[in-house]
């Protein structure tokens, strides 16, 4: 019988079968890049709407922010959209008579919206909430593409959920600091070097190694990274071609294996030893110098102007850093700003008191700044610190703008001084200058010490009806040798580094509500004109007999057994009882919730180690209680007891005189007994009878 179907059938049916399973693959392939496609998704179709706008004039040419007509971008889900009488603000004194204002117009009198077409319109099951992306530093941009390019509003981006999910895997990239939300041409900055390995060379030549510290926060790149894609090498890795680079040069690294020269060792160590540069003695030409010493006479009514670098910003590139900002400085403990510094003869002469305007004119150039009166200052002169009254850059930068007034108007020379009649409170955190007789910050000349090596008053006792014995192990205490103390202040950035501390603002620092742990007392003694200037760190001093602990009503302040003075958080209820009985004058109290609503930027740089207090919370030194308790684990764990030198403060670390000493007062070994034991150390108030853990040895003038 022969077969019922040809031979060519089970190729057709193959045939057949791979054509249906092949369409229904593309059919679907179809309509899923269909349903992503511009056509689908209405992408560059900008929609009929009731009379012509031009973002393009209003944002590029008029410089219009978008929150002024999308006022709830910030605060709200949706962004709004912008009433006739928005419109009317410019509109009813420019452009007054427009035929294409009518719809303007006629939504204004008759009070109906009017009827705008959306661009983005999302499903109606779709939340969005435009105020989550914005705090969060999603720029606008981002979804809605360069406004300031369209004549017409066009849909760029397809919003799909894909899309959006694409973002959200990976934020990095489409997030920016909340101060260039609205920029249209902001671009990622480059790495501040602290993003990507690079190497560096110190003064004297020797080469260190930069590493990493973080990813890429807002999808910057370093400048050798591009370098290095015009070069044609885009995918080498920055770790590998720093080691390419230095291996050439010295293959030495790469041949070496042992602890010192390999590379691992270096990279380890830092630098690259015996790397610096030859030394060389210059010989002084003395008869070329002396023509420039001889400087013009300035005329009898000028002051000379010495415009410098100041102590805490520089010349204005640490501007951005309210760290810094908010750091008083060292001699007027002024903050968020700068001013004429003039003497007390020159203010009494010219009838200046801190605060009052002058302005300072060279020529044709005048600069209006408040004037400081510093004693110790040379009489006939002028000192502007140099690095604020910066001005809005092109690229919409807002870093301390108008913050203090701008000294390199000037320059160095001689300058006249007006008073203007007008003044101002200075940000100052200590407007008094004297001790009013009490032993604060000691000070004795080297004669004396020898003759008696005690401080006044360290041999007094405080008489108590209550002895209290320590309890079993370490006793923790500070030595701060004001020798050694030059009034850096240092020790005060490091640790409102270490422990979240919020900058306040200049308002808030007007008001005495400054949130340092630590602060740097300045006294001057002596004659006005030639004072001796006394500095002194002052921090909780942790007291055995704590004044503050007697008065909180919910134990929110405690004294643990190894002698700390312990704040519970989570208890206080904000009474500043505590504030209020320390005489030392060293707690702060939260205000106002500084910690909300901080940018991703301000929220990465938070000790995660260190509790991140709220409103209405009272807060002060701790002896980076945080590393205390950390070493002792760590100790457990090695079972092995606790050395002198495992716990460092934060603030003694960064002291770059080492005059700060931390440690167990109960170890006869210690470093801080020991010079604690000394005769120059002695306690703050020590006739009140508070018996601080913080020990003071007293300045030895020669």
């Amino acid at each position: 019988m022969g077969a019922p179907f040809p031979r060519w059938s089970n190729t057709a049916t193959h045939v057949a079968l791979l054509a249906v399973v092949g369409g229904g693959v593309g059919g679907l392939a179809f309509l899923f890049f269909l349903a992503r496609s511009p056509y689908v998704n209405n992408i560059a179709d900008p929609p009929f709407q009731p009379f012509e706008f031009d973002h393009r004039h209003h944002v590029r040419d008029d410089g219009i922010d978008c929150r002024y007509c999308h006022t709830t971008v910030e605060t709200q889900a949706r962004a709004g959209i912008p009433p006739a009488e928005l419109c009317l603000n410019c509109h009813s004194q420019i452009w007054t008579a427009s035929p294409l204002l009518e719809q303007v117009r006629k939504s204004y009198f008759t009070g109906l919206p009017i009827p705008w077409k959306r661009v983005d319109v999302l499903p109606g099951y779709v939340y969005f909430d435009h105020a989550i992306h914005v705090q969060k530093g999603v720029g606008c941009v981002e979804c809605h593409g360069r406004v300031d390019r369209m004549p017409e509003v066009y849909k760029t981006e397809p919003l799909t959920m894909l899309w959006c999910l694409s973002c959200h895997r990976d934020p990095a990239p489409h997030l920016r600091p909340r101060r260039f939300i609205t920029s249209m041409s902001w671009r990622p900055p480059a790495d501040p070097g602290f993003e990507t390995w690079d190497d560096a060379r110190a003064l004297d030549g020797t080469v260190s190694f930069v590493q990493p510290l973080i990813e890429v926060l807002f999808g910057g790149r370093p400048a050798q990274d591009v370098l290095a894609m015009l070069a044609g090498e885009p995918d080498l890795p920055p770790y590998d071609r720093l080691r390419r680079f230095w291996s050439q040069r010295l293959p030495s690294l790469d041949a070496a294996r042992d602890e010192r020269f390999g590379w691992d060792a270096t990279i380890q160590r830092g630098f690259i030893e015996e790397s610096a540069y030859p030394t060389t003695v210059p010989t002084t030409r003395w008869e070329a110098i002396a023509p420039l010493l001889q400087t013009p006479r300035r005329p009898e009514a000028a002051f000379e102007l010495s415009v410098r670098p100041d102590a805490k910003v520089y010349d204005g590139r640490f501007a951005n850093n309210p760290w810094l900002q908010e750091l008083p400085e060292p001699m007027t403990t002024q903050t968020w700003g700068n001013a004429a510094w003039v003497s007390p003869k020159t203010a009494a002469a010219y009838r200046l008191e801190t605060g009052d305007h002058v302005q300072v004119s060279r020529g044709e150039r005048h600069l209006e700044i408040p004037v400081l009166v510093l004693p110790g200052h040379a009489d006939g002169a002028v000192t502007i610190a140099a690095g604020y009254g910066r001005k809005p850059l092109r690229n919409g930068e807002l870093n301390a703008v108008d913050v203090g007034a701008n000294g390199f108007l000037l320059g160095d020379g001689p300058v006249t001084l007006e008073k203007l009649g007008t003044s101002e409170r200075l940000a100052l955190t200590q407007e008094h200058w004297s001790m009013e007789g009490r032993d604060l910050a000691l000070s004795r000349t080297l004669t004396e010490y020898r003759r008696d090596p005690r401080v006044r008053g360290t041999d007094e006792k405080i008489f108590t009806l209550y002895h209290q014995p320590h309890p079993p192990g370490p006793q923790w205490a500070m030595a701060i040798d004001l020798t050694s103390c030059t009034g850096c202040s240092a020790c005060v950035v490091a640790c409102v580094a270490e422990n979240n501390i919020p900058m306040v603002g200049k308002e808030q620092v007007l008001h005495s509500r400054e949130m340092e742990w630590l602060r740097i007392d300045r006294y001057f003694g002596g004659k006005p004109d030639r004072p001796l200037v006394e500095v002194q760190p002052t921090l909780c001093q942790q007291c055995e007999r704590a004044p503050c602990e007697y008065v909180c009503p919910v134990n929110a302040t405690t004294h643990s057994t190894d002698g700390l003075n312990e704040m519970t958080y989570n208890r206080c209820i904000g009474t500043r009882f505590c504030s209020n009985n320390c005489p030392y004058k060293v707690r702060r109290f939260n205000f106002f919730n500084y910690n909300s609503q901080v940018p991703p930027s301000i929220e990465l740089s938070k000790n995660p180690e260190v509790t991140v207090r709220a409103r209405g919370v009272m807060e002060k030194c701790t002896f980076c209680v945080q590393r205390i308790r950390t070493a002792q684990i760590d100790s457990q764990l090695e079972n092995r007891p606790l050395v002198d030198g495992d716990i460092a403060t934060a603030c003694e670390e960064a002291c770059p005189t080492r005059a700060i000493t931390f440690g167990d007062m109960t170890d006869e070994k210690s470093r801080v007994s020991q010079l604690i034991g000394q005769g120059r150390a002695y306690q703050a108030l020590q006739e009140i009878g508070t018996v601080p853990r913080v020990r003071y040895l007293a300045r030895c003038a020669t």
